[in-house]
């Protein structure tokens, strides 16, 4: 089943939803920056990845998706996870 760039885009917003309802724990000072990505990959990453083993992706759309994070991470521009997958190879 091919999904839709309206599909992808929900997705991205759920993902970017739930990323946003933990903001209280990105601007946390006693969780370690391993924590906050534990909690990033167990939430928001798993809105994000959500049945993506049946979304078939286009070239067109690849280099798009593989910038979810940094468009996540950019709510909140003091947030640690942005250096985090900044670094991250992309998949």
């Amino acid at each position: 089943m091919r999904r839709s760039d309206a599909d992808l885009n929900e997705r991205i917003g759920k993902a970017r939803a739930a990323y946003l309802q933990l903001k209280n724990i990105w601007s946390s000072k006693q969780l370690s920056t391993n924590t906050k990505v534990k909690i990033f990959n167990t939430n928001s990453k798993t809105v994000l990845l959500c049945g993506v083993e049946t979304c078939k992706i286009t070239k067109s759309r690849h280099p798009e998706d593989k910038s979810v994070y940094k468009q996540l991470s950019t709510e909140l521009p003091s947030d640690p996870l942005t250096g985090h997958y900044q670094q991250q190879p992309a998949v």
